[in-house]
């Protein structure tokens, strides 16, 4: 296809011989485009009245319900730090019953007057048949304390399995029974 080119065309502007009013038209009053936009805009005294009123009332309702909002909060604050204080004081006085709770001297004696424990009158030690240094250490403990540690063992199955609690020489329960 071949490509045309653009003519320049030289117009000329068209010049008017004669006014218009001349030319046989009556002139007439046009308001400015301006003026009636302006006329629109405006708003009459009681509007920017009533839009000033309604902003005012919806700036103070909204401080209100802030200030309301803050107020509460504080109170709810106030309730939380007695709240607070009471816990911490029933902190420490768990706290206070729990070490008391724990103390040896309580424990020890709960031992010997509800369970009826005692404390050893010596340790002791069992030995296992087989071993040398063991029996030398068991004739020497059976001596010292006047009675065969195979008596002392064969005397405690025994009334372990007749149901009784195995006692020691002064006939007290050697355990403890559950409360």
């Amino acid at each position: 296809m071949p490509v045309q080119t653009a003519k320049k065309v030289n117009r000329k502007p068209q010049t008017r011989s004669q006014p218009r009013h001349r030319r046989g038209r009556t002139l007439r009053v046009v308001k400015s485009k301006s003026k009636t936009r302006r006329r629109e805009r405006e708003m009459s005294p009681f509007g920017v009245f009533m839009v000033l009123t309604l902003l005012l009332a919806a700036v103070t309702m909204l401080n209100v319900s802030q200030r309301t909002l803050v107020i509460q909060t504080a109170l709810r604050a106030e309730q939380l730090k007695g709240m607070l204080q009471v816990e911490e004081a029933e902190h420490k006085k768990l706290l206070l019953d729990a070490s008391r709770l724990k103390s040896p001297e309580r424990i020890e004696g709960i031992a010997a007057e509800k369970l009826g424990m005692i404390h050893p009158p010596r340790l002791s030690y069992i030995i296992l048949p087989g071993n040398v240094e063991g029996e030398k250490l068991a004739s020497a403990s059976s001596e010292s304390s006047g009675e065969n540690l195979l008596t002392r063992l064969t005397r405690a199955m025994k009334s372990l399995s007749s149901g009784n609690p195995p006692t020691d020489r002064g006939g007290t329960a050697a355990h403890a029974s559950s409360d």
